[in-house]
Protein backbone atom coordinates (compact mmCIF):
# COMPACT_ATOMS: atom_id res chain seq x y z
CA UNK A 1 0.00 0.00 0.00
CA UNK A 2 1.05 3.60 -0.47
CA UNK A 3 0.40 6.08 2.32
CA UNK A 4 0.09 9.76 1.43
CA UNK A 5 0.15 12.41 4.17
CA UNK A 6 0.47 16.08 3.19
CA UNK A 7 3.23 16.06 0.53
CA UNK A 8 4.80 12.80 1.77
CA UNK A 9 4.24 9.46 0.01
CA UNK A 10 5.53 6.25 1.53
CA UNK A 11 5.37 2.63 0.40
CA UNK A 12 4.30 0.10 3.06
CA UNK A 13 4.15 -3.43 1.59
CA UNK A 14 1.97 -5.83 3.60
CA UNK A 15 -0.45 -8.73 3.20
CA UNK A 16 -4.17 -8.17 3.30
CA UNK A 17 -7.15 -10.48 3.33
CA UNK A 18 -10.91 -10.24 2.83
CA UNK A 19 -11.30 -11.62 6.37
CA UNK A 20 -9.71 -8.60 8.07
CA UNK A 21 -12.38 -6.97 10.26
CA UNK A 22 -11.44 -3.33 9.43
CA UNK A 23 -13.85 -2.07 12.08
CA UNK A 24 -11.68 0.28 14.18
CA UNK A 25 -12.73 3.88 13.49
CA UNK A 26 -9.71 5.45 15.22
CA UNK A 27 -6.59 3.40 14.41
CA UNK A 28 -5.00 1.72 11.38
CA UNK A 29 -2.25 -0.84 12.00
CA UNK A 30 0.17 -2.48 9.59
CA UNK A 31 1.75 -5.37 11.48
CA UNK A 32 5.01 -7.23 11.00
CA UNK A 33 3.32 -10.25 12.61
CA UNK A 34 0.16 -12.14 11.63
CA UNK A 35 -1.79 -10.89 14.66
CA UNK A 36 -5.19 -9.52 13.64
CA UNK A 37 -7.54 -7.21 15.50
CA UNK A 38 -10.07 -4.58 14.35
CA UNK A 39 -7.42 -1.93 13.50
CA UNK A 40 -5.27 -4.28 11.39
CA UNK A 41 -5.19 -3.27 7.71
CA UNK A 42 -2.14 -5.35 6.77
CA UNK A 43 0.00 -8.15 8.17
CA UNK A 44 3.51 -9.42 7.51
CA UNK A 45 4.55 -5.84 6.74
CA UNK A 46 8.05 -5.51 5.38
CA UNK A 47 8.77 -2.02 6.69
CA UNK A 48 9.37 -1.34 10.40
CA UNK A 49 7.45 1.54 12.04
CA UNK A 50 10.66 3.61 12.18
CA UNK A 51 10.77 3.41 8.38
CA UNK A 52 7.37 5.11 8.23
CA UNK A 53 8.15 7.78 10.85
CA UNK A 54 8.15 10.67 8.35
CA UNK A 55 4.64 9.75 7.15
CA UNK A 56 3.28 8.90 10.61
CA UNK A 57 4.41 12.02 12.51
CA UNK A 58 1.97 14.47 10.80
CA UNK A 59 -0.92 12.16 11.79
CA UNK A 60 -0.58 13.32 15.40
CA UNK A 61 -2.55 16.39 14.25
CA UNK A 62 -6.22 15.38 14.10
CA UNK A 63 -6.77 17.70 11.10
CA UNK A 64 -4.27 15.77 8.94
CA UNK A 65 -5.74 13.71 6.10
CA UNK A 66 -4.33 10.27 5.31
CA UNK A 67 -4.85 8.80 1.84
CA UNK A 68 -4.05 5.10 1.44
CA UNK A 69 -3.75 3.40 -1.95
CA UNK A 70 -4.06 -0.39 -2.04
CA UNK A 71 -2.67 -2.52 -4.87
CA UNK A 72 -4.45 -5.84 -4.71
CA UNK A 73 -2.92 -8.90 -6.39
CA UNK A 74 -4.02 -12.51 -6.29
CA UNK A 75 -1.27 -15.11 -6.13
CA UNK A 76 -2.29 -16.41 -9.56
CA UNK A 77 -1.49 -12.94 -10.96
CA UNK A 78 2.14 -13.12 -9.81
CA UNK A 79 4.83 -14.78 -11.90
CA UNK A 80 8.03 -16.02 -10.30
CA UNK A 81 11.19 -14.32 -11.58
CA UNK A 82 12.89 -17.72 -11.48
CA UNK A 83 11.08 -20.09 -13.83
CA UNK A 84 12.63 -23.21 -12.27
CA UNK A 85 11.60 -22.36 -8.71
CA UNK A 86 8.12 -21.86 -7.27
CA UNK A 87 9.28 -22.00 -3.63
CA UNK A 88 7.94 -18.60 -2.61
CA UNK A 89 4.59 -19.01 -4.36
CA UNK A 90 4.28 -22.72 -3.63
CA UNK A 91 4.84 -22.73 0.13
CA UNK A 92 1.89 -22.80 2.56
CA UNK A 93 0.76 -19.39 3.72
CA UNK A 94 2.06 -18.04 7.03
CA UNK A 95 -1.11 -15.98 7.41
CA UNK A 96 -3.74 -17.52 9.72
CA UNK A 97 -6.66 -16.52 7.47
CA UNK A 98 -5.13 -17.74 4.20
CA UNK A 99 -4.98 -21.47 3.51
Amino acid sequence: MVLEVSDIKDNAPAHGHLGLPLTDTIRLVIRKSTYIEPATIGTIGSKPPAGLKESITPLRDSETVLIAYFDVLRLDEITSICASSRLVLGRPSLHPLIT
